[in-house]
């Protein structure tokens, strides 16, 4: 690439930069963007929920399939005080541990009651994000963030998505106002326990 990419000068590559990073939820530093790395990106995103980074809340539908008892596979969701009812061993808090941990706490109570205990746990749909957003936005305040809600970056195809964005709250939240700054944005999220 040349000095003066599509005839941009420094200031307006910057915009033009930064309105891609939101618009195609990838940064872009003016060097050549590497087709594999957006791949990578793509996949590690998918696994969020596999490395136990997503935690679970009332609202979470899991699909839960035993390997020797079929009749209790089925789809349960977490009820809003935190609890998933299962058979033979009733409640169970799920409230805002990993679908590992999950799994590892009812293998661990089913080895009671069952001769091989062994299921496998799944999201088949998640709650919608609660966020809260404060600041420098036209409309601070306290969010549900749904699939609706998302941006098209937040999308791997028309059907499926992986999680809201930070430019998804800032939507809902009406957008900035003249006097933010967008390098000073914080995160903050409930960790696990």
């Amino acid at each position: 690439m040349g000095k003066n990419f599509l005839n941009l000068n420094k200031k307006n590559f910057l915009i033009f930069a930064f309105l891609s990073s939101l618009l195609f939820g990838f940064k872009v530093t003016g060097e050549e963007v590497n087709q594999n790395e957006i791949m990578k990106n793509d996949i590690s995103q998918k696994d969020l929920i596999n490395k136990n980074r997503y935690l679970l809340a009332a609202g979470d539908l899991l699909k839960i399939t035993f390997i020797e008892v079929k009749d209790f596979s089925g789809d349960y969701v977490i009820m809003p005080d935190g609890t998933i009812n299962l058979p033979l061993i009733g409640e169970v808090e799920a409230d805002f541990i990993s679908i590992d941990q999950l799994t590892k706490k009812l293998t661990s109570l089913y080895e009671k009651q069952l001769i091989r205990p062994d299921l496998f746990i799944t999201l088949k749909n998640r709650r919608d994000i609660r966020v809260s957003v404060i600041g420098e936005v036209n409309r601070p305040g306290l969010f549900n963030l749904s699939k609706v809600d998302m941006d098209s970056s937040s999308r791997l195809n028309n059907d499926s998505y992986i999680f809201p964005t930070i430019i998804d709250a800032i939507s809902k939240a009406g957008g900035i106002t003249p006097r933010s700054n967008i390098g000073s944005v914080r995160i903050e999220r409930r960790i696990e326990s």
